[in-house]
């Protein structure tokens, strides 16, 4: 696999060896260090007798918001499903530490919350109930108080004896994600990080509550947790993500920091048509751009108790 090292780290930069992807593709030729966090080694799966993934390393550091980008059908959702230990796959994975190979399904849960794409649910289950769900699956089901907490996070507490099938999918979708959070509510507990693996968590969704799910997982990020998610929206992977890995055919074609990854180059190959980076449209076109530091001012103040998100221990 050709991985594009930026130009301007070397082998002395200090800000190259703290890279996450450094000590996931390097791993095989280097003794394990002190380092929690999620490593992928030599990743390939096959699917109905075709190869989705191909020898693919990769790793993700708590503390960070890691997106995974990449035109449709290049194995973002596959290789999510791999670190979730979902599908079967050929190669290593460790979480923490931890071979997931060799983990029973209840300490995967401890550890870490996966979001997937949709969710069908069979049962008239309400709002509370799904989220409680989660709360069960983790490692805090007594503290039933997290229930509405959790949806407080989303903005939808007071949903929480509605129907879950009563509710638009993207409602529905920010329930999930509700359930998601309260499953391993305290991004570290005792020193060992937790994390979420979101897949398109917004979808379904208006530009506000984007926005809004977006503060919420770099908000966790922010408080120790790792954060890793499959994101078609390029613009908000670059604003809220601080590393990108971009699949490609079932290969890693790049990763890095969004500005290093994100180049007129990397982006026109991976997507097969010419894309233009920090470009203004042509004159008398219109186009839209989120004020970040105002969000994150009005995120924070209005939200400040959400930072229930704190680490424990």
């Amino acid at each position: 696999v050709s991985l594009r090292l930026p130009s301007s780290r070397s082998a002395l930069s200090p800000l190259f060896w703290a890279h996450p992807y450094f000590y996931g593709y390097c791993l095989s030729a280097t003794r394990w260090l002190d380092f929690k966090m999620l490593v992928a080694r030599n990743i390939s799966v096959l699917l109905n007798q075709e190869t989705i993934l191909k020898h693919v390393s990769f790793s993700a550091n708590p503390g960070c918001f890691t997106a995974i980008v990449g035109p449709n059908g290049c194995g973002k959702t596959t290789l999510l499903r791999s670190l979730t230990g979902e599908i079967a796959y050929d190669g290593k994975i460790w979480l923490n530490h931890k071979n997931i190979a060799d983990l029973k399904p209840w300490q995967m849960a401890e550890m870490r919350a996966v979001l997937p794409q949709s969710v069908n649910l069979s049962f008239p289950f309400k709002v509370s109930e799904v989220v409680q769900i989660g709360l069960q699956t983790g490692r805090f089901g007594a503290q039933s108080d997290l229930v509405l907490q959790a949806l407080a996070k989303v903005g939808l507490a007071h949903y929480a004896d509605r129907f879950f099938h009563d509710l638009s999918g993207g409602e529905q979708q920010r329930v999930n994600l509700a359930r998601v959070i309260a499953q391993v509510w305290f991004p570290i507990e005792h020193g060992v990080p937790r994390w979420l693996l979101l897949d398109e968590p917004v979808a379904s969704l208006d530009v506000a509550y984007q926005l809004e799910v977006m503060q919420l997982a770099k908000a966790y990020a922010s408080a120790g947790g790792g954060v890793i998610a499959v994101m078609h929206d390029l613009n908000l992977s670059a604003m809220y993500a601080d590393f990108m890995t971009i699949l490609c055919g079932g290969q890693i074609l790049a990763f890095g920091t969004p500005a290093e990854v994100m180049t007129d180059e990397i982006l026109s190959e991976a997507y097969k048509c010419d894309l233009r980076v920090n470009t203004i449209p042509e004159a008398q076109k219109t186009y839209l751009l989120p004020d970040r530091s105002k969000l994150e001012t009005s995120f924070m103040t209005e939200k400040a108790e959400i930072a229930g998100i704190e680490p424990r221990g």
